[in-house]
């Protein structure tokens, strides 16, 4: 699953968290109506005192000609007998509430508070006991303090509903941003030289597979810095060769890996939301860039003394030139640049290093897209010359700098990439030559074979 849905997950639990806790507290805590028994207030107890009075000096005409003529300020009031049954009613119509009726007869008095209002239930004691309950509905007006009580529970069920959506969220927060803090302290240790660190692969597909990149990647570098370190202890080098291998390895390491700290640092401060999986993308692609030069480096520091080691077997050319270009296929289209193929029409076989054929033609074509303008056009020709093939990688562009016209092995302004594409020509027997020309034309030749 994409990190940004992930995160669209996350972030729609936590509101409904917020939400079923508040409405679990609100209803635990009484908010969706509020009841307490008597005695709670000098209203209350007035009620009951005085209807019993009134009825009991003037009976059921004076008890009904008190409540009709508002004895209480209420919006609406009721009369019900002992039995249950409503004797009279005035202002809205009011729906029996029986248990409420009875907990009254019981009781002597009762306060109900509603959305609506106060309601005050009140017994009416005669001489020989119970007769009525007497029902008022008080205006809400009156009664600031049922307000206060519903803002208390309010603010007590919205602080209670924050506190779980708060600790939800960092629980769910710490989950997502622990894999990658983990690779912000990694790539900071690898700045610092310390190749040695590594990730313990967790998390959801992407921070995993950036994981294994980057262990990749450190084990890459730190076996490429063994091997020069090495090589660079029993080498004669002068001071300009040292600054010169200096330089190849800032080129090709340092920048790629500040793009990763950089952009994971940002994945880690959330700086840029909404765009979490363009930085992931990014990095895996600098990630595996590096592990291509790291690869390079120590293919260079393993060359220095000696050939390359190849496999030698028979195969047409055009399978690794393929492959090479299918590799390189969404880098020639950022750049608009169309390719050409020319002498592949009766399929020649070569006996090569199948392998190291793909490196050397990747290495060729990468230089001539990275080194041209957009819109180019490339062109790959193969020609018969006896026993071998000739295979030509030329392009249009500004052609290549002086100092690598006469040493084309030469790393300095040109990188790695030139150097190991001599190596992989002269160990299959030919050279890597810049033909005259405009633009830049670089070829070599492979043993050719036949099957006539």
């Amino acid at each position: 699953m994409k990190l940004q849905i992930r995160l669209t997950l996350v972030a729609l639990g936590m509101m409904l968290l917020f939400a079923s806790t508040f409405w679990l507290t609100w209803s635990l805590s009484g908010g969706r109506e509020v009841m307490r028994p008597p005695p709670r207030g000098e209203l209350c107890r007035r009620v009951a005192r005085q209807s019993s009075q009134i009825f009991q000096e003037g009976g059921w005409e004076a008890l009904q000609s008190a409540l009709h003529f508002s004895l209480f300020p209420n919006r609406a009031s009721a009369l019900y007998l002992a039995s249950g049954e409503q004797r009279a009613h005035w202002g809205s119509r009011l729906v029996a509430e029986p248990e409420l009726l009875r907990e009254t007869l019981q009781r002597g008095a009762l306060e109900k508070f509603t959305w609506s209002g106060m309601e005050i239930w009140a017994r009416v004691d005669g001489q020989q006991g119970p007769v009525a309950v007497v029902r008022i509905v008080m205006s809400p007006h009156n009664h600031e303090d049922q307000r206060w009580q519903y803002a208390y529970l309010m603010f007590t069920s919205g602080s209670v509903a924050a506190l779980v959506s708060l600790g939800g969220g960092l629980l769910a927060s710490r989950a997502i941003a622990r894999p990658i803090s983990e690779l912000v302290e990694a790539t900071r240790a690898l700045a610092r030289s310390d190749f040695h660190h590594r990730i313990a692969p967790r998390g959801w597909g992407e921070v995993r597979e950036l994981a294994d990149s980057f262990n990749l990647m450190a084990d890459h570098l730190e076996k490429t810095v063994t091997s020069l370190t090495e090589a660079k202890e029993k080498a004669e080098g002068s001071e300009a060769s040292r600054r010169q291998f200096l330089a190849d390895v800032s080129h090709n390491l340092r920048t790629p890996l500040a793009a990763v700290l950089g952009w994971t640092e940002a994945l880690q401060d959330g700086l840029t939301p909404g765009e979490e999986h363009i930085h992931l993308s990014n990095i895996r692609d600098e990630t595996m860039y590096v592990a291509r030069n790291v690869q390079r480096l120590t293919d260079w520091s393993r060359w220095e003394g000696q050939a390359p080691q190849l496999r030698l077997e028979p195969f047409p050319v055009s399978e690794p030139l393929m492959e090479c270009l299918q590799s390189l296929e969404d880098a020639a289209q950022k750049k608009g640049m169309s390719m050409e193929l020319l002498g592949l029409e009766d399929e020649p076989f070569v006996r090569a290093d199948r392998i190291r054929l793909r490196e050397l033609f990747q290495l060729l074509l990468e230089n001539a897209i990275h080194h041209n303008e957009p819109g180019q056009n490339l062109k790959v020709q193969f020609t018969r010359e006896g026993g071998r093939l000739r295979a030509t990688v030329s392009d249009k562009g500004p052609g290549l700098p002086e100092e690598l016209r006469d040493d084309l092995e030469c790393r300095v302004g040109g990188g790695l990439g030139l150097a190991i594409a001599v190596r992989l020509a002269a160990a299959h027997g030919g050279c890597l030559e810049l033909l005259p020309g405009p633009g830049t034309s670089l070829s070599f030749t492979l043993e050719c074979i036949s099957f006539d």
